[in-house]
């Protein structure tokens, strides 16, 4: 998805989801046309909305898709942030990528859009944000995660923290498997700059089960219900 996808990449991403799109249209592939499915997997994979048209190609973005790839996605990852007395945060709609949950209830009253992130190979584990700043940050500053993990056990998940390209933390996300807590990790001073900071956040627990000749080809060929861990909001204390 283009969460992955660097500014080198880019030209070549955009051309081959035209080539996805224009073999759809061609050969009218329409197995995407399930209510839902095609909108949600270009928001979701893609950072494109596209109407609720059936079929899905013959929506007037992917027109416009097909017709100027570049101009077409070159919008900005989803702003989400907003300032408090505590910092400045950036809520889980606020993160392109990995499973969302736009009106999650798991161990709460109060439902709340999150974001799942499973393990690596089920293409749902990573999410990407956009942090903007007004001023270069000349102290270290602390970056709270809100979340939940694996409900099977504690401390099955692992995950990963990269801010702006730099690994910032490698290890156990510390979050409860039956209550939703805060875990704090520390940006190191000179990583934030003043202007856009990508956050990157990933899930990076192993898989157990062994892949055959062929590969994951689907999501029956593993068990995605555990190792994941769920996020509302990541809260870049003092920070105004």
């Amino acid at each position: 998805g283009r969460v992955n996808i660097d500014k080198a990449e880019f030209p070549e991403y955009a051309r081959r989801l035209v080539e996805f799109c224009s073999l759809c249209k061609e050969r009218n592939v329409s197995y995407m046309n399930r209510e839902g499915y095609a909108p949600g997997w270009f928001a979701n994979s893609h950072l494109y909305t596209i109407s609720k048209t059936n079929p899905w190609f013959n929506t007037p973005e992917v027109t416009k898709l097909i017709a100027d790839p570049l101009q077409a996605l070159s919008g900005r990852l989803p702003d989400a942030q907003k300032e408090t007395p505590q910092g400045i945060v950036m809520l889980a709609k606020g993160f392109a990528g990995g499973q969302v949950s736009p009106d999650c209830g798991w161990m709460r009253e109060n439902a709340v859009h999150a974001v799942i992130l499973r393990r690596p190979s089920s293409s749902f584990g990573m999410v990407q944000g956009m942090l903007t700043l007004r001023k270069t940050p000349e102290h270290e500053v602390k970056m709270i995660l809100k979340g939940i993990q694996d409900e099977k056990k504690d401390d099955t998940a692992r995950l990963e923290i990269l801010v702006n390209g730099k690994s910032i933390y490698q290890g156990k996300t510390g979050f409860l498997k039956d209550s939703w807590t805060q875990q704090t990790f520390l940006i190191p001073a000179g990583l934030l700059t003043e202007g856009e900071n990508t956050i990157t956040i990933r899930n990076i627990t192993a898989d157990t089960e062994k892949d055959g000749l062929c590969g994951v080809g689907f999501d029956e060929a593993r068990n995605y219900y555990w190792g994941w861990f769920m996020l509302e909001e990541v809260l870049f204390a003092d920070l105004l």
